[in-house]
């Protein structure tokens, strides 16, 4: 919807639901009307104070969704090491050589295609001079906050 109405220029301000929520004080029940009223209520007491909003770029969102991919790869591959691991220590080898093949080829094909998001990140961040700036500048503060970087 963002993409859309910064397309259509037309202005908007996007705020946190809990936000809006925590505002207005905890509710009872659940109603579409009630909810729109207080939330239309909400933007003209705070009109002065809210700021609008923009889409963000083509190239943040390509970032946004690889890294979300990224992620939950990064999860299933902990999810197959420690699944194998487990079913190694309780069922037979001899009885369970399928499973346990094709088990560990996720093992072993997970981190590649982790690798080749990692590599599509890197390569759209280097084609963006300014994202490349912000990206340096993470790098340079991510120790001191505890951060590391994939790529």
């Amino acid at each position: 919807m963002s993409e859309h109405l910064s397309k259509e220029q037309v202005p908007y301000a996007m705020v946190p639901g809990l936000e809006i929520k925590r505002s207005l004080g905890i509710t009872r029940g659940k109603d579409d009307w009630i909810d729109a009223a207080k939330i239309a209520l909400y933007a003209h007491r705070l009109r002065d104070e809210i700021t609008l909003s923009k889409a963000p770029s083509k190239r943040i969102r390509k970032l946004k969704k690889l890294l979300s991919l990224c992620e939950r790869l990064i999860k299933q591959r902990a999810g197959y090491k420690t699944s194998l691991k487990e079913q190694k220590r309780v069922l037979a080898q001899k009885d369970f050589k399928l499973l346990f093949k094709i088990q560990e080829r996720m093992v072993r094909e997970l981190p590649r295609q982790i690798d080749a998001i990692d590599g599509e990140m890197a390569s759209i961040i280097k084609a963006d001079a300014e994202l490349d700036r912000i990206f340096d500048l993470a790098q340079i503060w991510a120790p001191v906050l505890g951060i590391h970087f994939s790529f």
